[in-house]
């Protein structure tokens, strides 16, 4: 939430989408936040997976189980059209740390902050942003992107690195399913929510 966001050079194939949440169980005691989705209804089959990227990012230039994410503070990570996160992070700067404002509210309104996600405006007539804790917290995190067979953006997730899977690899496309089987490796959260 800078005060000029970086967005994605990507864009979702929609105006609006459904916003989910994907919880995790860690521990008998502990449950986070493993992925942010955003899903565009009643959109084609996703017929392949990319990596979210920011102006001058090559995933080609990384090394096989590298990823370009976006950085997390204070444990939250959000979706938002770069006008709501425009809005958003003047709104949180000039609360300055207070938790007094429509964010942090929505997001502690209960007293004990249990809330891990939510979705609003930052002020009256904004655009909502997604707000959730981020998996373990601070860090970095890939979002990747599920296209249509037109190429177009239907899905975003972004995943939180909860799984085993450090890298969080996307899962491979429908049409790599008829190739040489590859070597077994732990599924990643990403792998696990689409089920491939």
């Amino acid at each position: 939430m800078d005060a000029e966001p970086e967005a994605f050079v990507q864009t979702l194939a929609a105006d609006t989408a459904d916003v989910l949440v994907a919880r995790a169980l860690v521990d008998e005691n502990h449950e986070g936040v493993a992925a942010l989705v955003l899903h565009v209804a009643g959109s084609e089959p996703i017929s392949g997976w990319r990596m979210a990227t920011v102006a001058g990012q090559d995933p080609a230039t990384l090394e096989q189980e590298g990823f370009f994410g976006y950085g997390v503070d204070a444990g939250t990570g959000s979706f938002g059209s770069p006008e709501a996160m425009k809005v958003t992070q003047r709104v949180l700067s000039a609360d300055a740390g207070m938790l007094d404002d429509p964010v942090s509210n929505a997001l502690f309104s209960d007293g004990i902050g249990t809330r891990s996600a939510v979705l609003v405006a930052a002020e009256h007539g904004a655009g909502p942003v997604a707000v959730c804790s981020s998996g373990w917290g601070d860090g970095v995190y890939p979002t990747w992107l599920g296209v249509n067979t037109s190429g177009r953006v239907v899905v975003a997730v972004t995943d939180f690195l909860l799984s085993g899977d450090p890298h969080a690899a996307p899962p491979p496309a429908p049409e790599d399913a008829d190739q040489a089987p590859q070597k077994a490796r732990p599924k990643s959260l990403l792998r696990r929510l689409i089920g491939r």
